[in-house]
């Protein structure tokens, strides 16, 4: 499972190198990703972040020691609501907003010159 997950990271992780011209940045819809995105880049030689920042999204534990910015949400307050939604099946489907926290690591940047 390990192996796989890795795998399909390095492989998320290339999108971005498939391009004509790399992107000024990527944003992971998660912190899972945002990491593979990183050892692609890595892999190929890519300067994070001075060609490409790089940001994700939920800070787990493994995003700090690898320099990742993210967006820090308040997981166990979403947990939380997301359990109070399901055990009231009265209430229509809502959109509910939680405050969240961008943490600037390493991984971003200001957006290289054109």
């Amino acid at each position: 499972m390990v192996a796989q997950r890795l795998v399909a990271q390095r492989l998320v992780g290339q999108r971005p190198l498939e391009r004509d011209a790399l992107p000024t940045a990527v944003v992971g819809l998660s912190d899972v990703l945002a990491l593979g995105v990183l050892e692609g880049l890595f892999a190929a030689g890519v300067d994070v972040p001075g060609q490409v920042s790089v940001c994700g999204f939920d800070d787990i534990s493994a995003a700090a020691p690898r320099g990742l910015t993210t967006v820090r949400q308040p997981i166990v307050e979403r947990g939380r609501e997301i359990g109070r939604m399901l055990l009231d099946p009265v209430q229509p489907p809502r959109q509910v907003m939680m405050d969240v926290e961008l943490v600037v690591r390493r991984s971003s940047g200001p957006a290289r010159p054109a």
